[in-house]
């Protein structure tokens, strides 16, 4: 099933000034010098055309280009590995459409790249190795990092902001936890339920979070607690009401 992420920027390589052409890849030359030239330009500028990246600096891949990243060719093996998986080595990935184009996880890329490297041998072996470390050279760009430290800043800022929109949404009076009411907004914060870090294109969803005194959202961030899974056992653990997972995003 694909995912619609929320309305973001999304931005192509060119946009951030990212020319595969002209980044320093950590490969071995005795390997890169038995490769066919041409064969590692047209990887290059399908890193150019396949790769996106949203305003929370997360990576995507367009699954249209997939077959030139991969070294599939016209087989359609590609369409196959990521929405079956590769059995025993990776699992289906998960799609999602950002501006239109139907794409991939970054990192659900490199599983597939690192699969298709412990399952081929020879020279196409050695482009898939090649593949692999322009996707490492691009993700240690700091403009990457930086992108996702100013989302991250600017979702805290947001927060207050989150926290009345669910307050107002779902008329909210108690604690969604303990179910006392709180006798003002400042009692209480908006606690993601997936955090930003684990699910950034969620970070502006009122539906990802829950409304609970300040002292639990405190305690939910030194337990470290920052999914779904982790917050629903919190809840039973201590006895709190579970009602908040009916609307949970997901």
């Amino acid at each position: 099933m694909t995912q619609y992420l929320p309305s973001t920027r999304v931005y192509s390589l060119s946009d951030l000034d990212v020319d595969m052409h002209t980044q320093i890849v950590d490969f071995n030359n005795a390997l890169l010098n038995g490769l066919h030239p041409p064969t590692l330009t047209q990887i290059k500028n399908a890193f150019n055309a396949a790769f996106i990246v949203n305003q929370s600096g997360q990576i995507f891949v367009k699954i249209s280009l997939l077959n030139r990243l991969l070294r599939t060719g016209s087989s359609g093996a590609d369409n196959y590995m990521w929405q079956h998986g590769i059995n025993g080595y990776v699992s289906p990935s998960k799609p999602y459409e950002l501006d239109g184009d139907l794409c991939i996880a970054g990192a659900d890329f490199l599983s597939l790249v690192e699969a298709r490297i412990y399952t081929t041998a020879g020279k196409a072996n050695h482009y898939l190795k090649y593949v692999r470390a322009l996707y490492f050279a691009l993700n240690s760009l700091t403009i990457f990092h930086d992108l996702r430290t100013a989302f991250t800043q600017n979702i805290e800022n947001l927060r207050s902001q989150l926290k009345r929109q669910r307050i107002q949404r779902y008329a909210i009076i108690s604690c969604e936890f303990t179910c006392i009411p709180f006798q003002s907004q400042s009692d209480v914060e908006f606690a993601h339920v997936d955090s930003v870090v684990t699910a950034p294109n969620q970070a502006t969803n009122v539906d990802n979070g829950v409304i609970v005194f300040s002292d639990i959202h405190s305690e939910l961030t030194r337990l470290n607690i920052h999914n779904f899974a982790g917050m629903y056992e919190f809840c039973v653990d201590r006895g709190h009401s579970t009602d908040w997972a009916d609307r949970y995003y997901m």
